[in-house]
């Protein structure tokens, strides 16, 4: 009603999501991870597989506030495999022993004006074939590592056209990034990635191993089984 602050939908363990089209979660607020329940992929609190046409606004994702599998079941926060046009506006996303935000074969999209902290190693990644996303006007805190677009992938379950390449035409703009001991911003085995007027302090200041404020590496491929595709060797070989 007018005049009266709006109460969030509160949802205890998260979502599996797969196969949806045209969803719009808006106001949403997810907790998960230990001593709380994780959803049916097990490892995530929001996961996202072969969607298409979806909105995060206003969203919280909140796993422990704990960096380390000793304290947190939550490997990420938000996976999303195998999805195109993914929007990401004014939510907040954070609480995993590895990365708050895992986009895998994720095409068309952005992540605006959103914050994305408290994770033991990457707070945002983006590979297997990403492309055409705008990371803008975020905040990216407490994790290792800040923003890597590219890693490493399974070839098996990538998709053509995105096959050569990590990454293609992301662009990490405008973001600032901050309380990070390992690195800030980092490429691997992109093509075509813009990182432009971010702000980045209290970054890189580990001395183990000792890390750099921005890099750029090769990215890596593997072929390896999955529940869909035991024998992935034909497949990769086709892919190849």
């Amino acid at each position: 009603p007018k005049g009266h602050n709006s109460i969030p939908t509160i949802l205890r363990g998260g979502l599996d999501l797969n196969h949806i089209s045209y969803l719009y979660l808006i106001g949403v607020h997810m907790v998960g991870g230990t001593p709380l329940p994780t959803n049916a992929s097990g490892n995530n609190l929001l996961h996202l597989a072969d969607v298409d046409h979806i909105l995060l606004k206003g969203v919280t994702l909140q796993g422990p506030d704990c960096n380390n599998d000793g304290c947190n079941n939550l490997q990420e926060v938000l996976k999303v495999n195998q999805a195109q046009h993914l929007y990401i506006e004014n939510s907040s996303i954070g609480g995993a022993w590895h990365s708050a935000v895992d986009f895998f074969a994720v095409q068309y999209g952005h992540v605006r004006h959103s914050r994305l902290h408290t994770a033991g190693q990457w707070c945002m990644y983006l590979k297997g074939g990403s492309a055409y996303l705008t990371i803008e006007g975020n905040e990216l805190s407490g994790c290792q590592l800040g923003f890597q677009a590219g890693q490493s992938s399974n070839l098996a379950v990538m998709r053509p056209p995105w096959l050569h390449y990590e990454a293609y035409g992301i662009r990490f703009i405008n973001n600032v990034l901050h309380d990070l001991p390992g690195v800030g911003m980092s490429v691997a085995g992109g093509y075509n990635i813009l990182l432009a007027y971010n702000t980045l302090y209290r970054v890189g200041y580990s001395d183990d191993p000792g890390y750099p404020l921005v890099q750029s590496v090769p990215g890596e491929r593997g072929c390896n089984a999955t529940d869909e595709l035991p024998n992935p060797a034909a497949r990769c070989q086709e892919l190849t």
